[in-house]
């Protein structure tokens, strides 16, 4: 057997490869304790240490350190594979799924669709990451509303401005009951240089004095010639937020109203109006909405339809109110305001009306039973299409129904809804619903919602032979049965009768009792698109 002849000044080879693997060892531990590998080895060893080893080798010695070895190596391949499989994960978990899945594009459209009330949204998407803080800021309808209060700075507010860009700015200045009222004033000034950007602004006041300030800067930038840097304002809200407007003096509406603002949109809400019109027609308002229902305030019939004349364009009227009150008779003539000629047999001899032809939106919701009645029975609307009634509950609804049905262009409507009140007499209603005859959906909640449903299949003349689209919400308690059975009957009428009927698409039906099976499921196979909410 040859004998292996020892070197002193060289190492074993097998003595640096488990130096090697020791060191391997330590590297892999630093790794899974999460901390970086530290860049010191074992010592090395000396050159007797080496000799002495050598001497000591054997074939089977060498055989079993070979083995052992083979083992370190493969322990120091799960090492591997371990921390391969490790830096995978946190490659993952670093890359956002945003940023690797969803373009800049999507993303900030989700961005867009946030709860728009949250004022905070865009500086807390900022601080998300870097790659949600580059989107948020490409995104210039994000900084686009900027919300103003007594505390905000100027700083703040040129930032935003900078961030949204080009894109037309919403001012929305808020103003609580214990701010100083004439504080609105600071805040208009501070918007001054901006004005030119601005299409939407909204005035949430606590205060009688801030609307009076809001109203004079009005009327102030009106007459005066840096009045044209408002041209580009469209829609104004104005809203007060405390019930001690209701004794103030009325709003001037004619200095919103004046040139030259070019307002199209124009939204009052708990605000006690003068409805003074203003002096020249105002062309560009297209949509107005007075809201005062919360206040006790009555709508002055004569006054509004003057200041309604005075709006030639105007396709949207939204009121709601208490009541409504006439200062003088309804069949004298209202100054400024012409009269609409008695159209039709349903007209009374004498009767004549305040003629709008540009509405074509009409909704109206009063406290009192007959203000609704009062209203339609004052004014003609040739080019109404859809037309949305908010009554009384409890409250009788025959006279609304008669002034509806009483309008000479009540054909031409092709959207209804009607909520609220007891129908009582059912010639009444019965004689609105067949003068329908190009509606093509019906929204009813409470009695009109069960008397639609005996008229759907009247013969021989077919009620409402366009409509495709029926809504009711039914609140007798236990009329499940009754009205499913009713309206099945109908619809099967409808769908046997020769005349020339739409064939009802869709149905949404809220319900309350027991109803029969067999009911439910021929409306199932008969509607294409059918919705039920039943309250057993």
């Amino acid at each position: 057997m040859s004998t292996i002849s020892a070197n002193p000044s060289s190492p074993s080879l097998l003595s640096l490869l488990q130096n090697r693997v020791r060191l391997g060892e330590v590297r892999m531990s630093h790794w899974r304790d999460g901390q970086s590998p530290t860049l010191t080895c074992p010592a090395t060893p000396s050159p007797c240490d080496s000799a002495a080893e050598l001497h000591a080798i054997t074939p089977s010695s060498i055989e079993e350190e070979v083995s052992a070895l083979q083992k370190a190596l493969s322990a120091l391949s799960d090492e591997l594979a371990y921390f391969r499989a490790h830096q995978a994960r946190i490659d993952n978990a670093a890359r956002s799924p945003f940023q690797t899945r969803l373009p800049p594009e999507l993303l900030s459209a989700i961005f867009l669709a946030s709860d728009p009330s949250d004022q905070t949204f865009p500086t807390t998407v900022s601080q998300v990451s870097q790659f949600f803080r580059e989107i948020a800021f490409q995104t210039s309808a994000l900084w686009s509303t900027i919300v103003i209060r007594p505390s905000t700075t100027a700083r703040r507010v040129i930032t935003w401005l900078e961030r949204s860009g080009t894109y037309p700015i919403t001012f929305e200045l808020r103003y609580a009951h214990h701010d100083d009222p004439y504080a609105v004033v600071t805040s208009l000034e501070l918007l001054k240089p901006h004005l030119h950007r601005c299409a939407r602004a909204i005035f949430s006041l606590a205060q009688w004095e801030s609307a009076r300030v809001v109203e004079e800067w009005f009327t102030q930038r009106a007459e005066d010639a840096e009045g044209k840097d408002c041209g580009y304002l469209r829609h104004v809200q104005l809203s007060a937020t405390h019930g001690q407007f209701d004794s103030a003096p009325g709003f001037n509406l004619s200095a919103i109203l004046s040139a030259p603002y070019k307002v199209k949109s124009l939204h009052l809400g708990r605000l006690q109006l003068a409805l003074d019109a203003p002096l020249a027609a105002c062309t560009s308002i297209e949509e107005l909405c007075i809201s005062n229902y919360s206040l006790d305030f009555a709508i002055p019939v004569p006054r509004l339809l003057v200041l309604l004349q005075k709006l030639p364009n105007l396709a949207s009227l939204t009121i709601k109110g208490r009541e409504t009150i006439t200062d003088m008779g309804m069949d004298a003539p209202v100054e400024g305001v012409p009269l609409a000629e008695p159209e039709g047999e349903d007209e009374e001899e004498g009767e004549r009306r305040v003629c709008l032809p540009s509405i074509a939106r009409l909704h109206l919701r009063f406290a009192s039973r007959e203000a609704t009645a009062v209203l339609l029975s004052s004014i003609d609307l040739p080019n109404i299409q859809s037309i949305s009634l908010e009554l009384p509950l409890q409250g009788p609804a025959e006279s609304t129904f008669v002034a509806l049905a009483s309008q000479p262009y009540t054909p031409t409507l092709t959207h209804v809804r009607l909520s609220g009140g007891s129908c009582g007499h059912l010639f009444n209603g019965t004689r609105l619903f067949s003068k329908l005859r190009a509606v093509q959906s019906v929204d009813l909640v409470g009695d009109p919602a069960e008397l639609l449903c005996v008229c759907l299949g009247n013969r021989p003349a077919m009620m409402m032979p366009q409509l495709r689209h029926i809504s009711m919400d039914v609140r007798r308690e236990g009329a499940g049965a009754d009205v499913l059975a009713t309206l099945k009957n109908s619809l099967e009428s409808r769908m046997e009768s020769k005349a020339a009927a739409k064939r009802v698409d869709s149905l949404r039906l809220s319900v309350s009792g027991v109803v029969d099976g067999k009911d439910l499921e021929w409306l199932q196979d008969n509607v294409k698109d059918v919705k039920f909410s039943l309250d057993v």
